[in-house]
């Protein structure tokens, strides 16, 4: 029976430490600083190396066709080398990221530029600490031409960042990719 327990309160104590949290990734001063001056000048430039499309059915038979770049899946595809960027620069706001996904509403098609554009001032800018590391989430709005986006940047000390763009006449699509910051001066 003392065996029984023993072997219990092994078990235990090895489950309690396997549940422990993650800790929290440390970051060098170097890599927090820059982070905020980045951000605190609003002179930044994020390199997307991902786009995560909402996966359809479209996107499904594109990909059934094979048509759907090597080593990508139509939820995530791989687009380094594309110049894919988004750019903030003071109160301005420039982006050339493709697009996978389908357009909700009409409008005119332009093969040259059938991605994510836009350039111009961007409206309802706010930067805020993320909650569960030492990122900042950065939002704000822009219009190019009749479309309206909502862009939403998570941006970490470690170089990494998210980007979620919400169209007003497609489909959501995500990006992956690093941050710097901004060579343009």
């Amino acid at each position: 029976m003392k065996l029984v327990i023993k072997y219990m309160l092994l078990f235990l104590l090895m489950v309690s430490l396997g549940c422990a949290s993650n800790p929290k990734p440390k970051y060098s001063e170097a890599e927090l600083e820059s982070l905020n001056t980045a951000v605190t000048q609003k002179s930044f430039e994020v390199d997307a190396r991902w786009a995560r499309p909402m996966p359809d059915p479209a996107l499904t038979s594109i990909a059934n066709a094979g048509l759907v770049p090597q080593g990508s899946t139509i939820n995530r595809i791989n687009i380094t080398g594309t110049s894919s960027y988004l750019r903030v620069k003071n109160d301005s706001v420039m982006a050339d990221l493709p697009y996978y996904g389908e357009r909700q509403m009409g409008g005119t098609y332009n093969p040259i530029k059938g991605g994510v554009h836009f350039k111009g001032l961007a409206k309802d800018f706010s930067m805020e600490p993320t909650k569960k590391d030492s990122g900042v989430a950065v939002k704000f709005s822009v219009n190019e031409g009749p479309e309206n986006y909502q862009v939403h940047i998570q941006l970490y000390p470690s170089g990494t960042s998210n980007i979620s763009v919400v169209s007003s006449h497609r489909t959501p699509i995500w990006y992956d990719g690093t941050w710097t910051p901004d060579r343009l001066e």
